[in-house]
């Protein structure tokens, strides 16, 4: 019965060691990672702020007035009626090509006429 007693004894001994350390391995693994995490989250940080020095030296060389949104505004309008004034040329242009094709058929007409062909023997 002793040895019972004792083999109990020894297993449980067993079990609460082995669950110790589980439980030690989770934490320093737990640990572990999270030291890992703001080590990366401090490289992070580190590159945003290279970044943001970087731009902030780029603005710095800027002319005094950046663009504000009534100058791109501005702008918009000055090309929107570009684009109007250059739109009303192009329909322009192709009545000016329609006009061009009737006379070609015209002119056509009149070299297949016969009214020219007597005129051409009467000149000769």
């Amino acid at each position: 019965m002793i040895e019972n007693i004792d083999m109990q004894f020894g297993e449980m001994l067993g079990i609460v060691l082995l669950t110790l350390n589980l439980l030690w391995t989770v934490f320093w693994s737990i640990k572990v990672r999270n030291q890992m995490l703001a080590a990366t989250d401090d490289k992070k940080l580190t590159d945003y702020h290279t970044r943001l020095v970087k731009l902030e030296s780029i603005t710095k060389r800027l002319p005094g007035d950046i663009a504000t949104h009534g100058d791109i505004d501005h702008l918009h309008a000055r090309v929107s009626s570009m684009g109007e004034k250059v739109g009303g040329l192009g329909n322009q242009i192709h009545e000016l090509i329609g006009m061009m094709k009737s006379i070609d058929k015209n002119l056509d007409l009149l070299n297949k006429s016969e009214f020219l062909k007597k005129e051409a023997i009467k000149n000769d």
